[in-house]
C-alpha cells in the first residue's frame, strides 16, 4: 500500500508542474486493497478483507469513507454482499463451481471508484454412493443371512484429489432402538467403507411383520462441505408353515388314517424338506408318514396307533405331532399337528386331590366329604366314544388291597360311605360320588393308604373298571403329635391338681420317661388312671394303704402299652407274611410280641431274651443249625413258636432303635427281612453257634444306631447319661490301633502281589475314624487301599449307568447324551458322596464348556444301592440296601437332599425364550432349563453377594457332624466341623470385603472354632488335638460337647441374614 500511494502521489506532484505547490493534506486519489490476490476454497471455505484507502499528497493514507460489493460466482456464498469499508466476509462454497470462475470485488467513494476479480481456487465435486454388494441383494427376516453395503467416494471423470481425509469421515447411521436391522462393525475399502447389516425381529416374543424394505444412511464431510448417501434394500417375505387341518380327533382302536396337507406359504425359491417328530414327552398315538408333493408341500399320512399303547387311565390322550419345514437361508419352520385319541371306559377325577396326587380323605371324625367324578364313555354305532351318563351314574364301589389290611378293614367300616349325589354339570359332564369316612381312626402319623375298585354296570371287562388310590388321614396319635402333646399336658395338670403331693414326683417321670414311648390313646388312659389312683389315695389314706409300690403298680398297670405296641403290629404284618413264616398262628404271635417289648422295658438285653425263647422253643443240638435243611425237619409247632420269636425280636430292634419309634414302620421293616436265610442266622446268634470268622456278607453288617437311653421307672435313681453307641468297629481299640492293623495287613496283601479282600475293604470303609487316621499315618497304604476299593466304584459306576440307559421312560433327557456319575471330593477320599447326571457341551458361551446336569437322586438312589450291595454282597431289599449304602459311606445325592444347602447348588434353572414347543407362528414358547453354575456360597466367599439361606447351611453343617457324632466316629465329626469353621470364616470374610456390618462372634465360641482347627487325625506338634482331647478343652468352655459348640456355629450362619450394609 505505501509503495503504491507513493507512486500515486508522485504521479499527482507531476502534473501539478514547478508553478503549483500541493497542499500535503490534499487527497490526490484512492486505493482498493485486498486481503489476497487469489481465494482458496479447497477448504470449502476462505476468508477475504477489503480495505479501501485515500492517498493524500505527501504520500501518506487514510482509510476512506467507501462502499465495497462483492459479486461471487454460482456455487460461492458470501457472509455479506455489500458493506462499508473496511470489510470482512467468508466466502463458503456450497455447490459445483465453474472452472476459472472468480469474485467480482468493488469500491465507490464520494469522487469516484475501483475494482478488481479475485481468483477461486475450489475442491473438485466429490459423491457419495451407497451400493448393496452384491448389487441388488435383499435381506431376510430369518436365517442370519447378511448382506455388505458399501459407501464410496466418487470424482467426475477427469477429476483428481486426495481423498484419503475424506473417506475417514465416512460414518454410518447407527439402526434406531426397535428397528429390524441389525449392523456389524464397518471396515475400510479402497474408496469408501463397507458395513455388514442384516435383519432380527427387535420382539422376538410377540415376533412383529418385518418391513418391506429397510434404509441404510451413510455421511461425510468432502473439504469441509457435508456428503449424504442412502440406499433402501429390499426385504424378502417370511415363508410361513401351514397345515390344513391342523387338529385331529380320532377313537382308540379305530386305526382312522388322515391325510394332512402341509405347505409353505411366501416359499421363494425353495425347495423346501419336510419332516415330523413327536413332540418331546408326549407318546406316539399313531403312525405317520412324509409324502413330499412340490417343492413348497408335502402329505403326512397320519393313522391311528393308539391301541397298542399301555392304557394311560385317561379318557382323551393328547398328543402333539411336529411338522417341520427346511431350505437354504431360512430358519426351519415347525407347526404343531395336535391329535387327541378318545377311549371307551371307565374313568375317575378326583374333584380335588393334594400335592402328591393321591386323594385324601378325612377320617378326623368331622364327617367332611370328598368328591369323585366319574365318566364312562362308550363307542356309539357309528363308532365314535360319547359318554354314558346313565352307566356313569350305575358304578359300583369295593373296598380293595391286601386282604387283613387296614386299610380295606377300614373301608368296610359301616361309618364309610359312598353315594351318587348327581350329574355334574359342565362342559364334560360327569357323575359325582361323595366319599365320606364317619368315624375317627387313629393312625402313627401317616396316612393310612386304602384302595376302592369301581365297576361299571353292564360290562365288567377290565376296560370298565378303574382303582381309587385313597389316603385316608385320620387322627395322628403317635408320641409327640399334637393330640399327643394335648394329652401329655392333661396329664400332667391332673397330677398337679389332684395327685398326692408325695408321688406327684415320680408320677410326672413317669409321664415323662414313658410317655415318648407311647400314643395319644395310651396317655389318655393314664389321664383317667390318675384321676382315679387320685380319687381311691382319698380312702386309702385313712388306712396307711397308700405305699409308693402301690401307687407306681397302679400307674404302670395302666401302661400296658406293650401289648398296645403288639396290637398295632399284628395289625400291619396281618395279611403280608408270606412263605415259610406265614405257618405262625395269629394266636402265637401276639404274646411273644408283648414279651419281647416288655423284656426290653424292664432293661434285659433283647438277645439274651432271644436265647431264652428260642432254647424253650426246640433244644437242638449245635450242629444242627449248620444244616440246611433244619427248617424243613423241625415239626410244625416249634417251627411256628421259632417264627414268632424271631418277628418279636426282629420287630422290637427296629422299632427302638428308630429315633421315632414308628410302629407300623418297625412292623413293615421286620416283614420285609422274613427270609429263611435270615432266620438261621438269627438262631445261629441267639444259640451262639455263630462263627468265628463269619463270611463277608455276614460279616460286613451296617452300623448300629445310636443306642436308646435306658427306660427309668419311676421311684429309680436317674442313670447316668450315656454317650451316643459308636457305631460297632470291625476290630478292637482305638481308632489309631485299628487303623495300625489295617495298615499291617494291607501291607502284608500288597507285598505278597495279592489284592486285598472285599471283605477287607468293606471292614475298612466301615470305620471312617480309622480310615482318617490310616490316610493320616499311612499315606502309602491308603493310597493302595483307595485304589482297589475304586474297582468296586467303578464296577457300580458302570451297571448304574447301563441302567439309567436301559430306562429310558423314567428317564427321557438321556437318549443321545452321555451319563455320568460325578463325586465330590478326591478319590482318595474317607466317604463318597456321588450324584447322577448327564453332560452337554454349552456352546451359549465364549469358549465352549463342558456342563454337568443332575437327574434328581429320586430316580436313580434306590438301584444305586441295590448294585451297590450287589457288588459287595450286601442285602439287595431296599431299606437292607440303603442301611447297607450308608453304613459304607455312600451317599447318592442332588442339590434337594438334606445335607445339600441351596446355597451349596450348582444347579439352576433358567428361563429360555428359544426353547420350549413351538407356537402357531413357528416360534419357541420359551421352557425353564436346568443349568450348570458357580455354587452362591463360592461367590460369597468371593465378595460377590450374599448367602440365600444362612440358617439352612448352617443347618448342614450341623447335622452332618451330630450324624458322625452319635454314630461314634468323633474324628469324623470333627473332620466335617472343620469343613463348617472354614466355610463360616470364609463366608464372613466375604461379607466384610462387601462392607457389610457383621458382629463379632462371641469369645468362646472362637476359643471352640480354634480347638475344632487343632484336631488332627495324625499330631505333627504340639498344639494338635485328637478328638477326645478337643471334647474335653470344649467342656472346659462349658459347651457340652461338640455337637453343642455346632449349634452356635450354625447359629453363626443364621446371623448374617440381618447383616446390612455399612
Amino acid at each position: 500500500v505505501a509503495a503504491a500511494a507513493a507512486a500515486l502521489a508522485g504521479a499527482a506532484a507531476g502534473r501539478a508542474g514547478r508553478k503549483e505547490v500541493l497542499d500535503p493534506q490534499r487527497p490526490v486519489g484512492h486505493l482498493l486493497e485486498v486481503s489476497a490476490d487469489r481465494l482458496d476454497l479447497t477448504p470449502g471455505w476462505a476468508d477475504l478483507q477489503v480495505q479501501v484507502w485515500t492517498v493524500l499528497a505527501s504520500g501518506q493514507v487514510e482509510p476512506a469513507a467507501a462502499q465495497v460489493r462483492l459479486e461471487p460466482p454460482v456455487g460461492v456464498e458470501a457472509s455479506a454482499l455489500t458493506g462499508a469499508a473496511p470489510l470482512r466476509v467468508r466466502l463458503t462454497q456450497v455447490g459445483p463451481v465453474a472452472p476459472g470462475a472468480s469474485v467480482g470485488v468493488t469500491a465507490a467513494t464520494a469522487d469516484g471508484g475501483s475494482g478488481t476479480r479475485l481468483p477461486l481456487i475450489v475442491a473438485p465435486p466429490v459423491e457419495l454412493v451407497v451400493t448393496t454388494v452384491p448389487a441388488g441383494a435383499t435381506l431376510r427376516p430369518q436365517g442370519g443371512r447378511a448382506i455388505l453395503v458399501r459407501a464410496e467416494l466418487r470424482l467426475p471423470p477427469g477429476a483428481s484429489a486426495d481423498l484419503e481425509p475424506v473417506r475417514a469421515t465416512i460414518a454410518f447411521d447407527p439402526p434406531a432402538a426397535g428397528d429390524w436391522l441389525d449392523a456389524g462393525q464397518p471396515r475400510d475399502v479402497p474408496g469408501g467403507k463397507e458395513l455388514p447389516v442384516a435383519l432380527s425381529s427387535p420382539d422376538p416374543i410377540r415376533t412383529p411383520t418385518p418391513p418391506d424394505s429397510v434404509v441404510v444412511t451413510a455421511r461425510a464431510v468432502a473439504f469441509g462441505r457435508p456428503l449424504v448417501g442412502s440406499v433402501t434394500i429390499p426385504v424378502d417375505r417370511p415363508p410361513v408353515l401351514d397345515l390344513r387341518p391342523d387338529t385331529l380327533e380320532i377313537a382308540a382302536g379305530s386305526g382312522t388314517v388322515t391325510d394332512v396337507l402341509a405347505w409353505v406359504a411366501e416359499p421363494g425359491p425353495g425347495p423346501w424338506t419336510f419332516g415330523a417328530h413327536w413332540r418331546e414327552g408326549d407318546r406316539p398315538v399313531a403312525r405317520f408318514e412324509v409324502r413330499p408333493q412340490t417343492a413348497s408341500s408335502a402329505l403326512i399320512r397320519v393313522t391311528e396307533d393308539a391301541a397298542r399303547l399301555p392304557d394311560a387311565g385317561l379318557a382323551e390322550e393328547a398328543a402333539t405331532l411336529v411338522v417341520t419345514a427346511a431350505a437354504d437361508g431360512w430358519d426351519a419352520l415347525a407347526r404343531h399337528l395336535r391329535l387327541v385319541v378318545a377311549r371307551e371306559g371307565l374313568f375317575l377325577d378326583p374333584v380335588s386331590h393334594d400335592a402328591d396326587g393321591v386323594v385324601h380323605v378325612d377320617a378326623t371324625g368331622t364327617g367332611r366329604p370328598t368328591e369323585v367324578d366319574v365318566r364312562v364313555y362308550v363307542r356309539d354305532p357309528a363308532g365314535r366314544i360319547v359318554l354314558d351318563a346313565g352307566r356313569s351314574a350305575d358304578v359300583t364301589w369295593t373296598p380293595a388291597g391286601p386282604d387283613g389290611s387296614p386299610g380295606r378293614a377300614a373301608l368296610g367300616f359301616p361309618e364309610f360311605s359312598i353315594e351318587f349325589t348327581g350329574m355334574r354339570p359342565s362342559n364334560r359332564p360327569a357323575a359325582t360320588y361323595r366319599l365320606v369316612m364317619g368315624r375317627s381312626l387313629p393312625t402313627s402319623g401317616n396316612p393310612l393308604p386304602a384302595t376302592l375298585d369301581a365297576v361299571a354296570a353292564g360290562n365288567d371287562a377290565a376296560t370298565f373298571t378303574a382303582t381309587l388310590a385313597l389316603l385316608l388321614d385320620g387322627v395322628d396319635m403317635s408320641p409327640f403329635s399334637p393330640a399327643w402333646q394335648e394329652e401329655q399336658a392333661e396329664c400332667l395338670r391332673i397330677i398337679d391338681a389332684y395327685a398326692p403331693r408325695d408321688r406327684q414326683a415320680q408320677l410326672r417321670a413317669l409321664v415323662y420317661e414313658r410317655g415318648p414311648k407311647v400314643g395319644a390313646e395310651t396317655l389318655h388312659e393314664l389321664r383317667r388312671k390318675i384321676w382315679a389312683l387320685a380319687e381311691n389315695a382319698l380312702r386309702a389314706e385313712a388306712e396307711d394303704y397308700l405305699t409308693t409300690a402301690w401307687t407306681l403298680e397302679q400307674a404302670e398297670g395302666v401302661l400296658d402299652w406293650a401289648s398296645w405296641c403288639g396290637d398295632i403290629a399284628l395289625a400291619v404284618v396281618s395279611g403280608r407274611i408270606t412263605g415259610t413264616a406265614a405257618g405262625i398262628a395269629v394266636g402265637l404271635l401276639k404274646p411273644v410280641l408283648v414279651s419281647a417289648i416288655t423284656a426290653y422295658l424292664e432293661g434285659r438285653s433283647l438277645d439274651e431274651w432271644a436265647s431264652e425263647q428260642v432254647k424253650l422253643a426246640v433244644s437242638v443240638a449245635e450242629g444242627q443249625f449248620t444244616d440246611p435243611d433244619f427248617l424243613e425237619k423241625i415239626s410244625g409247632a416249634h417251627k411256628a413258636k421259632i417264627w414268632a420269636v424271631f418277628i418279636a425280636y426282629t420287630f422290637c430292634k427296629e422299632w427302638y432303635l428308630d429315633p421315632e419309634h414308628r410302629i407300623r414302620e418297625a412292623a413293615l421293616n421286620t416283614v420285609r427281612m422274613l427270609r429263611d436265610q435270615a432266620l438261621i442266622h438269627f438262631l445261629r446268634k441267639a444259640t451262639g453257634t455263630l462263627p468265628q470268622t463269619p463270611p463277608p456278607e455276614e460279616a460286613a453288617q451296617p452300623a448300629k444306631k445310636p443306642a436308646q437311653k435306658p427306660v427309668q421307672k419311676p421311684g429309680e435313681a436317674e442313670a447316668p447319661e450315656q454317650k451316643p453307641d459308636a457305631a460297632a468297629p470291625a476290630r478292637p481299640g482305638t481308632a489309631k490301633s485299628r487303623a495300625d492293623a489295617m495298615a499291617a495287613e494291607i501291607r502284608a496283601r500288597t507285598a505278597s502281589g495279592r489284592p486285598l479282600e472285599r471283605g477287607t475293604i468293606l471292614e475298612i470303609l466301615r470305620d471312617p475314624d480309622a480310615m482318617r487316621v490310616l490316610k493320616a499315618e499311612h499315606p502309602d497304604l491308603w493310597q493302595a487301599y483307595t485304589e482297589q476299593r475304586q474297582r468296586i466304584y467303578d464296577a457300580h459306576d458302570a451297571r448304574l449307568k447301563e441302567w439309567i440307559a436301559a430306562h429310558p421312560e423314567t428317564f427321557p433327557q438321556i437318549p443321545g447324551r452321555t451319563v455320568e456319575v460325578e463325586f465330590f471330593g478326591t478319590k482318595t477320599g474317607v466317604d463318597r458322596d456321588y450324584r447322577v447326571g448327564y453332560t452337554h457341551l454349552d456352546v451359549s458361551v465364549k469358549p465352549p464348556r463342558k456342563v454337568f446336569i443332575e437327574i434328581k437322586k429320586e430316580l436313580w438312589t434306590e438301584a444305586s444301592q441295590r448294585i451297590f450291595a450287589e457288588e459287595t454282597g450286601g442285602p439287595t431289599d431296599p431299606k437292607g440296601a440303603a442301611r447297607w449304602a450308608r453304613d459304607h459311606q455312600q451317599l447318592g445325592t442332588d442339590q434337594y437332599h438334606a445335607e445339600a444347602a441351596v446355597d451349596m447348588a450348582d444347579q439352576l434353572r433358567v428361563w429360555n425364550p428359544n426353547a420350549g414347543e413351538f407356537g402357531p407362528d413357528g416360534k419357541p414358547k420359551g421352557a425353564w432349563e436346568q443349568v450348570q453354575v458357580e455354587p452362591r456360597v463360592k461367590m460369597v466367599e468371593d465378595g460377590q453377594g450374599t448367602l440365600l439361606d444362612p440358617d439352612g447351611l448352617g443347618k448342614t453343617y450341623e447335622t452332618k457332624v451330630a450324624e458322625a457324632y452319635h454314630e461314634g466316629n468323633l474324628l469324623d465329626a470333627y473332620t466335617q466341623a472343620g469343613k463348617a469353621v472354614h466355610t463360616l470364616e470364609a463366608v464372613r470374610k466375604g461379607y466384610a470385603d462387601q462392607n457389610y456390618d457383621i458382629r463379632d462372634l462371641p469369645p468362646k465360641v472362637r476359643e471352640g472354632l480354634e480347638v475344632i482347627k487343632r484336631v488332627k487325625a495324625k499330631k505333627t506338634g504340639p498344639a494338635d488335638l485328637d478328638a477326645a482331647e478337643a471334647e474335653s478343652l470344649l467342656r472346659d468352655l462349658d459347651f457340652e460337647g461338640l455337637t453343642d459348640l455346632m449349634e452356635k456355629v450354625s447359629g453363626s450362619f443364621g446371623a448374617l441374614r440381618w447383616a446390612r450394609p455399612r
